[in-house]
């Protein structure tokens, strides 16, 4: 709309819209001397979180293992944090949320907070961009600086070993109500989150595997004399290769104990 109003005043401004109808209300309010307020954008949270990977994998080429193991985890931190205050849409987003929002990650290493904030930083610019957002609240969030790697190994094998294994069966005792119903998927299941921390230490077997570790393979032998229990993997998912594992019996009556997620996966 371009021209003088009753009062005088030279307008030039996009009404927003191509529907006539619309048009002719928005320029009656302008008439009136009422403020011209652009329709607010409502676009749920995760909708556009997953339209952002989109955009990101068909135009950066990011593959689908870090979307499966970086970017998930950020959008599942995004609907659960805003689902506990109540907000399904990107509108009501302020930069006081995201402060809050990555107050909760002050206990992550420096290069992951940094990578977290970097990614939350890059999905509101492009949802500003893509106007799924009336304004970025990500612009005043602060990275920390990143770390020089630090070798994680070797360690003390004789006192942090054993501070590992004791801390497997209690790993949730320190974490709040909160904690445990939303921000870690394995807070819902802490046997089994035990159970797979039980597996990877004592198989040596990778996280991949020991995902899918089945509890039912196990079969009680005696080795050397002692009781034990063995287990037996065809082909590992990486090598092809076959491997044979032998497991403490306390730690197979643990793992052989813990209630299934699903059928088909312990």
């Amino acid at each position: 709309v371009i021209g003088v109003d009753i009062r005088g005043k030279l307008h030039r401004e996009s009404l927003d819209t191509k529907d006539l109808i619309v048009a002719g209300e928005r320029i009656r309010r302008i008439e009136l001397g009422e403020p011209l307020v652009a329709t607010t954008p409502r676009v749920d949270i995760a909708a556009a979180f997953d339209n952002y990977t989109g955009i990101i994998q068909s135009q950066r080429d990011v593959k689908d293992t870090s979307i499966y193991q970086t970017y998930n985890t950020i959008k599942n931190h995004l609907v659960r944090f805003f689902d506990s205050l109540g907000i399904s849409l990107m509108e009501p987003i302020t930069d006081n949320h995201l402060d809050s929002l990555v107050m909760e990650w002050k206990n992550l290493g420096s290069n992951t907070r940094h990578h977290y904030i970097q990614i939350v930083q890059d999905f509101f610019r492009v949802a500003e961009s893509r106007k799924w957002i009336s304004h970025d609240p990500s612009k005043q969030l602060e990275r920390p600086k990143r770390t020089a790697n630090k070798s994680t190994m070797p360690f003390d094998l004789d006192t942090e070993d054993q501070r590992i294994i004791d801390a497997i069966p209690n790993w949730i005792g320190g974490m709040t109500h909160r904690q445990r119903g939303g921000l870690s998927p394995w807070a819902k299941a802490p046997e089994n989150a035990s159970a797979l921390l039980y597996v990877l230490r004592y198989t040596g077997l990778r996280i991949s595997d020991s995902f899918k570790f089945e509890p039912r393979s196990l079969v009680k032998r005696v080795i050397e004399g002692e009781d034990a229990y063995c287990y037996y993997l065809q082909k590992q998912q990486k090598t092809g290769e076959p491997v044979y594992i032998v497991l403490p019996p306390d730690v197979a009556a643990y793992v052989m104990k813990a209630p299934r997620l699903t059928e088909q996966y312990a």
